[in-house]
């Protein structure tokens, strides 16, 4: 009977423990996921995130002062809202991650929400004169009633990164990774 009862506790524990790796698994910064927030911080104009998602030696060449210069830009709160609006609606797909003994190549596919045949609804909310927070409130309304009735087409994109990991994280990699043979 004691061995009964020590060979359930031992499978509960084994149980256990294999469901907390994988979740700890599951949570884990791939390399595709790095890829994707990547592109999302850029749309959504954060560089912050942008600069902190960068390897080492990229981030000497883009100082955070620089990556905070191109995004001012385009520094307009209307526009920035847009992105961020739209940046949710944004499909990814991984194609592809080859690895090497440098770091990944990651070939995605993203889909992005073609807005053309709704910008005379959208420009209309932009030149109606009103305050920037009832524009901002009006694009959001008019973008989630565009996506609501389903009448969005999306363009396909394709794009490559390359990630190399640093410190046990995944970062982007503007250097172009040589496979080894």
């Amino acid at each position: 009977m004691k061995k009964l009862i020590l060979l359930i506790f031992i499978s509960v524990l084994a149980c256990a423990v294999i469901s907390a790796l994988i979740i700890i698994d599951s949570t884990k910064e791939t390399p595709g996921k790095v890829a994707i927030s990547y592109y999302k911080a850029i749309i959504e104009q954060d560089p912050n995130a942008v600069y902190n998602m960068l390897s080492k030696k990229d981030q000497q060449v883009f100082s955070i002062e620089r990556l905070r210069q191109i995004f001012l830009m385009s520094d307009k709160p209307i526009l920035i809202s847009i992105g961020k609006e739209i940046s949710g609606k944004i499909r990814y797909k991984i194609l592809s991650e080859d690895k090497n003994e440098a770091g990944v190549k990651i070939d995605m596919e993203i889909q992005v929400p073609d807005l053309r045949s709704r910008l005379e609804d959208l420009f209309m909310i932009l030149f109606s004169g009103r305050s920037e927070t009832d524009i901002k409130n009006g694009l959001k309304k008019e973008i989630n009633n565009i996506f609501a009735n389903g009448d969005v087409s999306y363009s396909r994109v394709k794009k490559q990164f390359t990630l190399v990991k640093e410190s046990g994280q995944w970062k982007i990699s503007f250097e172009n990774l040589q496979k080894k043979k």
